[in-house]
């Protein structure tokens, strides 16, 4: 019976080799559009029929030599956000990779590298501070963002919840009887990070009364070590723990024994808010595998953003007032 023209002939009528056709027929990202329309497009003219008995072979060697979907992490080793991602990606079925990606075109080489590879989704990890935000289309790959970024909060990200953070420090240092509290940023000018800080603690101190905001350049620490032990509160809630570092460094035990809480970075004997980054980045896995399963492609039109919530955690840099002041 005449099954008409096989994968041979429409190879030999495209001048091009028939591995290349069946990768085309499959819909392979492997193979550039404009082939795969010529195959297609020869396949239709030509009257091409898959053979059933080869199809029927094709799928079960494929269920039994089937590959794990590949996730891709872009971003640096150290990212603070990979943490539990890893495994979260296990669990769901995924193998994660990691695609390092740093400076100014980090991100755009990172999605030219991309190009044609099997990759089920991305996670754009942490950015550097002050890179543009990643608008780039990767290839129609599911993708979603993790961390805190230079500008403005875009598209699918994941990133903790630094306003929360801010307001539980003052909520936690006013509520242990401090009356006069500074809250201190030590930043780098025009990130995503330091405006959501400053926005929340302004907030904080119109509602609470008896807080002063102010922020400084990392440049000018020194200088802001001097400026908070000359206005002499009695509690300072800081951006980092960095803050109480250089309060020890210019103005002695004293100065470093002032009652401080950090809005991140806490642990230990540093009382403040856990941010919880590892499970950003679990949480980012997540949302990304979410799309994948709706076939959503690219990263969404609709901007969308999930909070992680931050932990109080108690240590010995906050004391309890004991003045009623």
């Amino acid at each position: 019976m005449d099954t008409g023209p096989d994968q041979r002939a429409i190879a030999r009528e495209l001048g091009i080799s028939q591995s290349w056709v069946s990768l085309a027929l499959r819909g392979s990202p492997r193979v550039p559009a404009a082939t795969r329309e010529r195959v297609l497009a020869a396949a239709a003219r030509m009257g091409y029929r898959p053979d059933p008995l080869v199809a029927g072979l094709a799928q079960r060697r494929h269920r039994q030599h089937r590959v794990t979907p590949r996730l891709v992490w872009v971003g640096s080793a150290d990212d603070p956000y990979l943490g539990d991602a890893q495994v979260r990606a296990a669990a769901l079925g995924y193998d994660l990779e990691l695609v390092p990606a740093s400076g100014p075109d980090g991100l755009r080489a990172a999605q030219d590298g991309l190009a044609g590879r099997h990759v089920a989704g991305v996670v754009i990890g942490q950015a550097a501070p002050g890179d543009e935000q990643p608008t780039l289309l990767w290839h129609g790959i599911p993708a979603v963002q993790c961390g805190l970024y230079g500008r403005t909060a875009v598209q699918a990200l994941v990133r903790p919840d630094l306003e929360a953070a801010t307001r539980l420090c003052l909520e936690q240092v006013r509520a242990a009887g401090w009356a006069r509290i500074i809250c201190l940023q030590l930043h780098t000018p025009g990130t995503m990070s330091s405006q959501l800080v400053e926005d929340a603690a302004l907030g904080q101190a119109r509602r609470m009364g008896g807080i002063e905001v102010r922020s400084f350049a990392w440049s000018r620490r020194e200088e802001a070590a001097r400026w908070l032990i000359a206005r002499k509160p009695e509690a300072v809630v800081g951006n980092t723990p960095a803050v109480l570092d250089d309060l020890r460094a210019v103005g002695g035990a004293t100065a470093g024994a002032l009652p401080f809480a950090a809005i991140s970075g806490a642990g230990g004997r540093i009382s403040g808010c856990d941010l919880r980054l590892a499970v950003c980045g679990s949480v980012a896995i997540d949302l990304l595998d979410g799309r994948i399963r709706r076939g959503e492609r690219g990263l969404p039109e609709t901007d969308m953003a999930v909070l992680i919530q931050p932990r109080w955690l108690r240590g010995s840099t906050l004391g309890v007032c004991q003045t009623g002041s």
